[in-house]
């Protein structure tokens, strides 16, 4: 293993356990780095890291993959077959998976190493936009992510000591302290669960922007979202970078580029 690879490594295990120790940028720039000496680096393979800390473990319905980069159009055309798409917005927050059965909330799993994750259900039950009760049937996982808006951030956290400093520098490295917690719980009701994903059995919505319906409808909190066509993405995406990002009360580290049709995802 070259140092470059042990290094993002550690960077991997801090992020997937919810304790990033440097920025977006230093990670990107050394992930891409490594992907240029060694395309096929089992570090660039990682879904994400075996979670550690106190948090009872809990395994995953369907596991919780993490998402291929793109950073131009020429590399999404590169793959993109002729598809509908949905663009999103990529939260940067903490990945969650919330069960529900038949309609009542059972328990929240972070994405952990993406088949066993953290279950911290107990945070969870009390922040924004987690539901109580849904009118789904059977057993239902709604995923998304935890993201503490910008707001709430200068409201209750901007001022905190020095010696906090650290948790809470900026609104994504306050929510990744306070979800996974066990002295702060009252601050969870301060973050926000933020939903993009139902997964049942049988499939609930036969397409991403039936499925973002369907969530909104029942009262989640999702993402901003649009159907697009790909010669339109670097024009969307420039757009954001230009304007919109900074009127969100959230951060986001990018765009997600969905396949609309979810029978022709599961195909891909």
């Amino acid at each position: 293993m070259t140092n470059k690879e042990a290094a993002l490594l550690r960077y991997q295990d801090a992020y997937y356990n919810d304790n990033p120790i440097v920025g977006d940028d230093v990670y990107d720039a050394l992930y891409d780095e490594v992907a240029r000496e060694n395309p096929d680096s089992f570090v660039l393979k990682r879904v994400g890291a075996t979670p550690k800390g106190d948090w009872p473990k809990a395994h995953h319905f369907i596991p919780m993959y993490s998402l291929d980069k793109a950073n131009s159009i020429q590399d999404v055309e590169k793959w993109w077959p002729n598809f509908n798409i949905t663009l999103m917005d990529k939260l940067d927050g903490i990945s969650l998976a919330v069960q529900y059965i038949n309609g009542k909330f059972i328990k929240a799993i972070t994405r952990g190493d993406g088949l066993i994750g953290d279950d911290i259900t107990r945070n969870v039950s009390i922040m924004e936009g987690v539901l109580k009760k849904i009118s789904f049937k059977g057993e239902v996982w709604i995923r998304g992510e935890i993201v503490c808006k910008r707001s709430n951030f200068e409201k209750y956290f901007k001022n905190r000591s020095e010696i906090e400093e650290e948790n809470y520098r900026n609104p994504r490295n306050t929510a990744s302290g306070i979800a996974k917690s066990g002295d702060d719980y009252e601050d969870c009701k301060h973050l926000t669960f933020m939903a993009y994903q139902v997964i049942g059995n049988p499939p609930i919505a036969k397409s991403k922007i039936g499925e973002l319906t369907l969530l909104a409808n029942e009262g989640f909190i999702i993402p901003n979202y649009k159907p697009v066509r790909l010669k339109d993405v670097d024009r969307v995406y420039n757009e954001y970078i230009d304007s919109m990002r900074a009127e969100l009360d959230y951060d986001i580290d990018g765009l997600v580029l969905c396949v609309d049709n979810n029978n022709e995802f599961e195909g891909m």
